[in-house]
């Protein structure tokens, strides 16, 4: 793949960007429903976190963007190491991003 290597490029940053606004969406509406985000929220983890900081959501923002920023951090070594695993990887996070998406949206 060294040949297309501006492809790999460009489609893994590409794939990053629907990973980070699809997360920055999920934390806006995380955020914008603070009020009653303990009746709606299907994530244990994030009510575990929301419960651990009396109710409120901060800390389940803050655990969320470092773990994005983590999964963009090891995606992108990963296709440094293995273009070909690295972008399966990431596409399958790309997808799950994007099914997230049109759950939340509904």
């Amino acid at each position: 793949m060294k040949r297309y290597r501006g492809l790999v490029e460009l489609a893994a940053l590409f794939m990053f960007t629907i990973i980070v606004i699809i997360s920055g969406v999920d934390t806006y509406l995380l955020s914008k429903n603070r009020e009653m985000i303990h009746l709606i929220e299907e994530n244990p983890i994030g009510l575990w976190l929301i419960s651990m900081d009396s109710g409120d959501v901060s800390l389940f923002i803050a655990v969320k963007f470092v773990g994005t920023f983590l999964v963009i951090f090891i995606l992108g070594e990963w296709i440094k190491i293995n273009e070909k695993t690295g972008l399966i990887a990431t596409m399958c996070i790309t997808i799950g991003q994007i099914l997230l998406l049109s759950y939340l949206m509904t």
